[in-house]
């Protein structure tokens, strides 16, 4: 298949899903998010007001949700299939990213030292006031995804920059098969900080 039939393979699913024509909708097939991805495309439909799906487009046409109530089944199911047992095949902050920007929005920033590291020296663009204290706040939230693992169950936390200048903090956790739940709090309000990206 090439990127216009994982196009299509969406098409009534993104109409029913997102209440808006098919040829009104902005669809993107994320080849390179994911390189892990072995079998088929991450197909991004959205709507002008943001409103959106995510799926998972298999090579034979097969079509599964990403974000919505199948979403963390579906994703695990690509997950094994294309990395095998959870978490062993990704490195924590690919588990983060494939857990948050498949089952809820491909926008954000997965918080790390290697992204602090990265922006440092634009710092200021992802500040609301270029002070002391907003650079502390901004440091601190870039901690590395931390993984912690039980037996055959695991629990990964990592922080997430989100397109409204907020901080979430994600819980997820699961086994060698299943991402089985995730859950995301607010530790920065929406303006801490600005998302410097179009």
């Amino acid at each position: 298949m090439d990127n216009e039939d994982y196009i299509d393979a969406v098409a009534d699913d993104s109409e029913r899903l997102l209440g808006v024509p098919f040829d009104d909708l902005l669809v993107t097939v994320i080849e390179t998010k994911f390189p892990w991805l072995h079998a088929g495309r991450v197909v991004w439909a959205r709507t002008q007001d943001w409103k959106q799906a995510l799926f998972w487009v298999k090579p034979d046409g097969e079509v599964r949700h990403l974000n919505g109530p199948d979403g963390l089944a579906n994703l695990s199911r690509m997950l094994v299939e294309s990395t095998g047992p959870l978490p062993k095949g990704l490195p924590p902050i690919k588990l983060a990213e494939a857990t948050r920007q498949l089952t809820f929005e491909p926008r954000g920033q997965v918080a790390s030292r290697e992204f602090l590291q990265r922006v440092r020296p634009y710092m200021a663009n992802w500040l609301a006031e270029d002070n002391p204290q907003s650079r502390k706040l901004f440091e601190e939230q870039c901690e590395d995804p931390a993984l912690h693992q039980q037996g055959h169950g695991w629990t990964l936390l990592f922080r997430c920059f989100n397109v409204k200048g907020g901080v979430e903090l994600w819980t997820v956790k699961g086994d060698e098969s299943h991402v089985a739940e995730t859950k995301k709090t607010l530790v920065c309000p929406a303006g801490t900080f600005v998302w410097p990206m179009a």
